[in-house]
C-alpha cells in the first residue's frame, strides 16, 4: 500500500485518537503501522506531532572530532554539533577515534555476584564493595534487593523513590522479584500488559473474542467487557487499558475505598435515611462495612 492511501485511510483514525489524548506509539499499536510511518501521516496531513524535526544537512566531522579530543565524551561532541549520539559515534569510528567494538552491557553483573558471595561469607558491605571495585551504597542496595530502574530505586516492598520528580511512593506487589521494575507483577486475577497485547494483537487479525479468550486463559465475557470500556473510535488500546486499570487499582485501595456507587446502594437500602459512616467509625463498630453492607 502506498503511503497517500496510507494517509486516506489512516489519517483520520490517527487525527481522532490523537485527540483523544492516545499517543503516536500506543495509535501506532492499535492501528497496526509503524511509529515512524504513523508521525510521517500526521504530518503529511498538516497535524505534526512530538518534538519539530532538526534542520536537514551534514554533521560536523571537525568539530565532532575536535570536541572528542578535549572531553573524551561521544555525548558532549554530539551535543556540540547538534546531531545524535549514534550519528557522532558512526563519525567517529570512521575517523578511527573509537572502536567499533558493540557497547558493553550496562550493569555489573560479575561484580554483584562476588560481591553477594563475599557479603554472605561474613565480609562487611564496605569492605567488600571496595574489593569488587563498587559505591558502598552501590553494595548496600545489592544486598538488601533493591533495584533500579531510570532514575528510580525499588525496593523489595513496593517502595519507590522517584529522584526526576523528587517523590516517593508505594506500588503492590506479590513477588519481590518483577521482570520489569517499573511494572510489578500482579494477581492473575487481573488481565495483565501482556494479555491486553494479545487482546490487541488478536483483534488486529480479526480472531473472535473467544479465541482470544481462549489464548490468554480468561473469561470471553472479560475480553468482552475489557474491549468494550478501553476502545476509541473502534480502536483497543492496551497500553492506556493497561494506565486505566492501574489507576482503578490505586483507587480502590484509597481510604475511601468502601465509598463506591455499589456499596452506597446497598448501606442505603440497610440503613435508609443515615449517613455513610466513615472509616474509623466502622473500625470501632467492630464490623467492617463490607461485611455488614456487602457481605
Amino acid at each position: 500500500m502506498s503511503f497517500q492511501e496510507d494517509c486516506v485511510r489512516f489519517g483520520d483514525q490517527l487525527v481522532r485518537l490523537a485527540d483523544s489524548g492516545v499517543s503516536v506509539t500506543e495509535a501506532a499499536v492499535a492501528i497496526g503501522l509503524p511509529r515512524s510511518r504513523c508521525y510521517a501521516i500526521l504530518r503529511a496531513i498538516g497535524r505534526p506531532m512530538g518534538k519539530p524535526r532538526g534542520r536537514a544537512g551534514t554533521a560536523d566531522v571537525r568539530l565532532i572530532a575536535t570536541v572528542f579530543g578535549e572531553t573524551g565524551s561521544i555525548t558532549r561532541a554530539a551535543k556540540a554539533s547538534g546531531v545524535a549520539h549514534t550519528v557522532a559515534r558512526r563519525i567517529l569510528v570512521a575517523e578511527g577515534l573509537v572502536s567499533s567494538e558493540k557497547l558493553p552491557p550496562k550493569g555489573k553483573p560479575e561484580a554483584k555476584r562476588r560481591c553477594l558471595e563475599l557479603i554472605e561469607a561474613g565480609w562487611s558491605t564496605t569492605r567488600a564493595a571496595r574489593e569488587v571495585g563498587v559505591n558502598e551504597r552501590t553494595a548496600r542496595d545489592w544486598r538488601q534487593g533493591i533495584r533500579h530502574s531510570r532514575n528510580w530505586r525499588i525496593h523489595p516492598d513496593g517502595r519507590v523513590v522517584d529522584y526526576t520528580r523528587g517523590t516517593v511512593y508505594n506500588q503492590s506487589v506479590t513477588s519481590a522479584a518483577c521482570a520489569d521494575p517499573a511494572q510489578p507483577a500482579i494477581s492473575d486475577r487481573y488481565l495483565s500488559i501482556e494479555d491486553r497485547i494479545a487482546i490487541a494483537d488478536g483483534l488486529l487479525v480479526k480472531d473472535s473474542l473467544r479465541t482470544i479468550a481462549i489464548r490468554i486463559g480468561k473469561d470471553v465475557s472479560t475480553v468482552s467487557r475489557e474491549v468494550r470500556r478501553h476502545s476509541i473510535d473502534g480502536r483497543y488500546l492496551p497500553y492506556q487499558a493497561d494506565r486505566e486499570a492501574a489507576a482503578a487499582r490505586e483507587r480502590r485501595s484509597s481510604p475511601n475505598w468502601f465509598r463506591t456507587r455499589s456499596c452506597v446502594r446497598r448501606w442505603r437500602k440497610v440503613c435508609p435515611g443515615s449517613c455513610l459512616p466513615s472509616r474509623s467509625h466502622t473500625a470501632c463498630a467492630g464490623t467492617s462495612l463490607t461485611t455488614r453492607v456487602c457481605g
